[in-house]
């Protein structure tokens, strides 16, 4: 069963959105809240948003008038936000938009396609008022977003749409949300900064509260014990949240057949080239306490010890845990991870993007990190607890 998403696409309000853990047959049942805030007034809304199995991460947000209210995966690997169509017949399970019940909705007639690495959306150039929260505390008039009629591979989606975080250069220069709040005054700097709780029972992050979206600045001082965040550069301007990699490095083995990471909330694992993955497997297999089951699926012993992982962008090391990159199944422990031959680089997704605060600076052209608060920083350890008892999940590996 793929629960998996990957999602990366070749006048000052105060928004507080609930995030809800959805039960699932895995039997997650942890409730978190995700906020998306403007700091620069007390004021604020609330709207619902889900995180489901800890692997997708989304919004409440409203469309028209009046206000139909949808779910939205908060994705920085693309830029368009979209909805289906009511009358599109292929397209996912979810609520839909119908346009003939909104007194502020204009087809362009024109029509759009996206192609992510998985999945993919066509749809009407449309626009309509679009605001994020029940209430509409943050509202934004004419924005183009796709009134999708068809889609594929789409059906693991737990949301309705998708709304991009990432530069207007993925949507030939069409406005993406962040830029319509800055050009009609709603904030006053285009960047925003994100936290992802992790809802399992055992890990070694501090439970901070809330999942959070902050638009229009950040806290730092809450999620992380760092004074200040650790800023890289993008590697280019070609519209996605990319990075240098100088490197990934596993249990002293230095990888580095891809030069450049993109950051994605909209992915939920690590996803790299195929080369660079099998290494990693390889390693785990002939230095650790590790085997292979009679599919060749790689597992290992839950309760030995394994090197974390570190990745190397533009020259600081951000390192994950194996709780990050190993799941549970019936007792084994399973490393997983994404892979395609195709890649030449790493999409670093909600796997990786838990373990710290990030702030996406637009206007800088930078992304700041910041490690999340852990129980290492309390000077309490889990090194007591079986891994075997952090999840319980299966491998995947994704070959596109």
């Amino acid at each position: 069963m793929t629960i998996w998403y990957v999602c990366l696409s070749i006048a000052f309000a105060a928004i507080s959105i609930p995030l809800y853990k959805l039960d699932s047959e895995l039997n997650f049942t942890k409730h978190s809240v995700l906020d998306i805030i403007s700091p620069q007034r007390a004021l604020y809304t609330s709207s619902s948003m889900t995180n489901y199995q800890n692997y997708q991460y989304y919004i409440r947000a409203s469309i028209g008038t009046p206000a139909q209210v949808f779910t939205f995966m908060v994705d920085t690997g693309s830029t368009w936000a979209w909805i289906d169509w009511n009358k599109c017949s292929n397209c996912h399970t979810g609520t839909k938009f119908d346009p003939e019940t909104s007194s502020s909705y204009h087809n362009t007639s024109q029509i759009e396609s996206i192609t992510y690495l998985k999945g993919s959306t066509k749809g009407y150039i449309s626009t309509d008022i679009f605001s994020i929260g029940d209430d509409a505390s943050l509202s934004v008039y004419g924005h183009s977003f796709l009134l999708v009629y068809e889609e594929a591979d789409n059906d693991n989606m737990q949301m309705d749409g998708l709304i991009g975080f990432a530069f207007d250069a993925l949507s030939g220069g069409t406005n993406s949300l962040m830029s319509s709040l800055k050009n009609q005054g709603r904030i006053q700097k285009q960047q925003f900064s994100v936290y992802l709780n992790d809802a399992r029972s055992y890990t070694d992050l501090v439970s901070l509260g809330s999942s959070l979206l902050m638009i229009d600045g950040y806290d730092l001082s809450k999620y992380s014990s760092q004074g200040s965040f650790t800023y890289i550069d993008l590697a280019n301007y070609m519209g996605h949240w990319v990075v240098e990699c100088d490197g990934v490095d596993f249990n002293g083995t230095k990888l580095t057949e891809a030069q450049t990471a993109i950051i994605d909330t909209g992915t939920s694992l690590i996803i790299g080239p195929q080369a660079s993955v099998l290494k990693i497997l390889q390693i785990l297999y002939y230095q650790f306490d590790c085997s292979a089951d009679t599919q060749n699926n790689i597992y290992c012993n839950c309760d030995s010890a394994y090197p974390d992982l570190k990745f190397i962008l533009s020259g600081h090391t951000f390192a994950i845990k194996p709780i990050d990159y190993f799941m549970v199944s019936q007792g084994r422990c399973y490393p997983v991870f994404g892979y395609s031959s195709s890649l030449n680089f790493w999409l670093l997704g909600d796997s990786f993007i838990r373990r710290f605060y990030i702030n996406f600076d637009m206007e800088k052209r930078r992304i700041g990190f910041a490690k999340i608060k852990s129980l290492n920083d309390l000077g309490i350890g889990i090194e007591s607890i079986p891994l075997w008892k952090m999840l319980l999940l299966i491998i995947i590996t994704l070959d596109i």
